[in-house]
């Protein structure tokens, strides 16, 4: 049996009741809820029953709480590596979502996928990384690496966006586990991005790249982006990802939603406000 996995907190409720609103719609029929909510929001915790979902104990796993720093104040980048864990032995393919994503689609290809699906984060910036640039030339850094047989990530496609990811039963094993446990041990300190960088780092350790189908994670710094050209009708996951979120004035004066941003402020609302 295959899952879907989100992972919130009551920080990002407007956010998740949108998630949850555009999975049912647009994807019906879709595999199981698995919820790590840390919250005691009783609508969200009406709306998470209503949708049969699972609730999941709060437990990051302890061979990262050491090492990953929270991404801007929140723990979710470290619980995503319990999707390793026994506890999801008995699941498939598990699609991992961001609370800040609409589902505008079914999401048949990626539980079909025989190995895991992440999408290329894909951003100009070269500060948007796995590793800082400060690090290009750092001695144990690339020795590590060499031993490891790992190339330096320092293109805008080496790093996967943790939003969105497929991960089939046969890469959630104890050796993955072990895998990443050790990717972190020996390169967190130079890790940028502590979630995806990790992750990025052990895809490249399975001789995988992120994808550039940017369908699966359209991230709306890509509504700017003259290199991605993703009609809006084919996005099957948009992803809030920047720290603007629709509804706030931030949102509103942000340069990089382009003319597109009413459009899709509006869509947000409209999944963010259905009747549940």
């Amino acid at each position: 049996m295959n899952a879907i996995y989100l992972c919130f907190d009551d920080g990002a409720l407007p956010c998740a009741r949108a998630c949850l609103n555009s999975l049912a719609q647009n994807a019906p029929g879709h595999p199981p809820l698995l919820v790590d909510y840390r919250g005691a929001d009783a609508g969200m915790l009406r709306l998470l029953a209503e949708r049969g979902a699972t609730r999941l104990p709060a437990v990051a796993p302890p061979e990262f709480t050491a090492l990953l720093r929270p991404t801007r104040g929140r723990d979710c980048a470290r619980h995503r590596f319990g999707l390793w864990r026994r506890a999801f032995d008995g699941y498939g393919t598990i699609l991992h979502l961001d609370a800040d994503m609409l589902v505008l689609g079914p999401l048949y290809a990626p539980f079909a996928a025989r190995q895991p699906v992440f999408v290329a984060n894909h951003e100009a910036d070269p500060a948007v990384r796995v590793f800082e640039s400060r690090w290009r030339d750092d001695p144990v850094l690339n020795a590590r690496l060499a031993e490891d047989g790992l190339p330096f990530p320092e293109g805008p496609d080496d790093m996967a966006n943790a939003g969105f990811f497929a991960l089939p039963a046969a890469f959630r094993t104890r050796a993955h586990l072990a895998g990443l446990a050790r990717l972190a041990e020996r390169y967190a300190r130079w890790f940028a991005y502590a979630d995806q960088s990790l992750l990025s780092l052990w895809l490249s350790a399975q001789g995988l790249r992120p994808s550039r189908d940017f369908r699966w994670n359209f991230q709306t710094p890509f509504f700017t982006d003259p290199t991605v050209q993703v009609p809006f009708e084919q996005i099957r996951v948009l992803h809030f990802s920047s720290p603007r979120k629709p509804g706030t004035r931030a949102f509103a004066r942000w340069d990089r939603a382009g003319p597109d941003r009413n459009r899709i402020e509006a869509l947000f609302c409209h999944y963010r406000d259905m009747a549940r």
